[in-house]
């Protein structure tokens, strides 16, 4: 549990962490990236680090990325965000363990990465995540301006399918609509905190499905929603219906030829299949949704 006070304007943070106070500049980077991830307004990224992959193909891989994040730091207020400086720390990263470091003045976006259990045999990282993140002194639910760095760290995907339905997710409604309006709606977040309070907690649920405010499907959890329909056609919500962008729903969307399209549950539910796309790129289908079996 770690919580700050401030004693002026002018004065650092002071922060309560497992039974020490500590100002802001003894805090370890890894402390604050903790810190800074519960205000939920942290957009992330997740890029695939196979190293089999040719390197143009990294190289448009980590564009796209980039342009994500740019995106969302524009909209959550992080300025100075610089796409070519972002670019090059996370082809850096991909290529072996990153070094700690800042290349530029400003903003700290720092290629900082933390070795870990999301290395494979060969000391590769299967997947990189790459986080902004409020640092310390900005530690407020509010845009960080400036004040704010860059954390990338091996990731490992989360298990998607439980045990108990190995051939797809069982789906089911949430109770709270999603607010499409919002222009974070439509953000990738490390901790969506909406999304995580909404979740329908079941031992016969694997995932949430979330409508907007005018009844519209936004997405599962923080998946990418594909639907085929009885007419084969294949749809997935837009993004002003509270779609969470990420680039590998744009490289879904334009390798399949699905069209954006704003559905209902009673469109999903009679369809021909569901798939949900995590963000780091896994194609999952759906079982079921609502008591109705898919598969």
């Amino acid at each position: 549990m770690a919580s700050s006070t401030q004693s002026s304007q002018t004065s650092p943070p002071v922060f309560w962490i497992d039974g020490k106070i500590l100002d802001s500049d003894l805090l370890s980077q890894d402390t604050e990236a903790r810190l800074g991830l519960l205000l939920g307004i942290s957009p992330v990224v997740y890029i695939n680090a196979d190293p089999e992959l040719a390197p143009d193909r990294v190289a448009q891989t980590v564009q796209a990325h980039v342009q994500v994040l740019s995106d969302a730091a524009q909209t959550l207020g992080y300025m100075g965000f610089d796409p070519a400086l972002a670019a090059s720390q996370i082809a850096a990263a991909l290529l072996g363990p990153a070094q700690d470091g800042s290349a530029q003045d400003g903003p700290a976006q720092d290629g900082s990465a933390q070795d870990g259990s999301a290395q494979d045999g060969s000391g590769q990282q299967p997947y990189l995540s790459a986080a902004l993140i409020p640092s310390a002194s900005s530690h407020k639910a509010a845009p960080p301006g400036g004040d704010w760095f860059m954390h990338l760290d091996g990731f490992t995907p989360p298990r998607v399918l439980s045990p108990d339905s190995p051939a797809g997710l069982r789906v089911s409604l949430a109770s709270h609509r999603r607010n499409q309006s919002s222009a974070a709606a439509r953000l990738l977040l490390s901790q969506d905190t909406e999304l995580i309070a909404g979740r329908v907690q079941s031992e016969q649920t694997d995932a949430t499905l979330w409508l907007n405010l005018e009844g519209n499907v936004a997405c599962i959890d923080q998946h990418s929603v594909f639907v085929r329909m009885s007419d084969a056609r294949l749809l997935t919500p837009p993004l002003q219906d509270g779609a969470i962008h990420s680039a590998c729903r744009s490289a879904q969307i334009e390798s399949s030829g699905a069209q954006e399209q704003s559905m209902t549950l009673a469109d999903l539910l009679g369809a021909q299949s569901i798939t949900c796309l995590t963000p780091w790129g896994q194609t999952v289908p759906v079982s079921s949704l609502a008591g109705r079996e898919f598969l």
